[in-house]
């Protein structure tokens, strides 16, 4: 479905109930969390940045750098959800877990 606020098109996922919800694979977790804690680090680094009253172009540059991290963040997040939450779905005939 198309979300008007943010211009994407989203995918409508239905909820599931927390103890059949899948989990990241671990390979997928730690990467995510090291990408994350790198994102962490740009944002304080911004914060400074602010603080410093740098230049504004370096500044929305370094903003366009944390939100291309935080968008590899979400592609690795849904690789895996297609990869192995929808697939094992499908496997097991669950079409509340599958996409709309």
């Amino acid at each position: 479905m198309y979300n008007a606020n943010v211009g994407v098109w989203c995918l409508k996922i239905e909820p599931v109930h927390a103890r059949h919800r899948p989990h990241l694979a671990p390979e997928t977790r730690v990467e995510g969390l090291e990408r994350l804690a790198r994102i962490e680090g740009q944002v304080r680094g911004l914060q400074r940045m602010i603080e410093d009253d740098r230049y504004c172009v370096d500044i929305i540059i370094q903003v366009s750098a944390v939100r291309g991290a935080l968008r590899q963040v979400s592609r690795l997040i849904l690789h895996n959800y297609l990869a192995n939450c929808v697939n094992r779905a499908i496997g097991e005939g669950d079409q509340r877990s599958t996409m709309n």
